[in-house]
């Protein structure tokens, strides 16, 4: 919240005796950093066979794993708490605004709101849907999340022999975490935070930048012509200059693509982002 003079103090925080009062009041949207987070780490291993098959051509089979822990995740700590659907005939799920949509019995949901951010509560009464009902949501950095990582790759290597060069590879991969971006710039195939703060599992799956396959080849071939080679072999002087020497090079990329979440330009699930 900006005044419109930078000199003006801010306006106070609302609670229920301001609101009550019609009195100007302000409901912030704060952020921070968990204050008793681990430090990050990650295990990395590693395990190749190779074989050669002939003087100049080998193959090598080799599998690569790591497992991060106390990676960061975005979560928001004044998220509503999600509640199980007892009712046979289903309830009304939706957020502050939404057109309410009936989800069948067993489902976690956010029950739909009423007047002021007010959902059906025990005993008939009304309660708050977020746990501070003066606050919005909360941009926090969490250091809750793991993330893991398992490849298996296939190189084939020949050293150079008759003019010829060449390497190739192909990698099977998959990454999981819980979030991959950090930020709405960076989370371009993904939400930006965690789903529901009290059930992190819902979130976990395919890593926004996890690819599945990937082959990638490069080689180098010395073109037979000029002296000594099989086309213009007696070649000399200002010929052999021009047609020897010449090599062919290339570099070859092949690539599935990026995993991604439909976004949709609501709030559904009633959390204010």
């Amino acid at each position: 919240l900006t005044p419109l003079n930078p000199a003006d103090p801010l306006p106070p925080t609302c609670n229920a005796e301001l609101v009550a009062a019609k009195a100007n009041c302000a409901t912030y949207s704060v952020g921070g950093v968990q204050p008793d987070f681990y430090t990050p780490t990650i295990q990395q291993w590693s395990f190749a066979l190779e074989h050669a098959i002939t003087r100049d051509l080998a193959i090598q089979l080799s599998y690569v794993g790591s497992e991060s822990y106390h990676t960061i995740v975005p979560v928001n700590m004044n998220a509503p708490y999600p509640q199980v659907c007892g009712d046979p005939a289903g309830c009304k799920s939706g957020g502050v605004g939404q057109t309410p949509s009936t989800v069948p019995q067993g489902t976690y949901y956010l029950p739909s709101t009423g007047v002021n951010g007010k959902c059906p509560g025990a005993l008939g009464k009304s309660v708050s849907c977020y746990p501070n009902p003066y606050q919005n949501k909360s941009n926090s950095q969490m250091f809750e999340g793991t993330m893991n990582y398992n490849s298996f790759n296939v190189s084939l290597v020949k050293r150079a022999s008759h003019g010829l060069t060449f390497k190739t590879n192909y990698t099977w991969a998959k990454g999981m975490d819980y979030n991959s971006g950090l930020s709405s710039s960076a989370s371009i195939n993904q939400p930006k935070a965690i789903l529901n703060k009290y059930n992190l599992s819902l979130s976990r799956g395919v890593a926004a930048f996890s690819m599945k396959h990937q082959f990638n080849g490069n080689f180098a071939y010395q073109l037979p012509f000029g002296k000594g080679e099989h086309f213009g072999g007696n070649s000399s002087g200002w010929v052999d200059m021009l047609i020897g020497g010449w090599q062919w090079n290339g570099i070859i990329n092949a690539q599935g693509g990026f995993p991604f979440t439909p976004l949709i330009g609501a709030n559904v699930s009633g959390t204010g982002d």
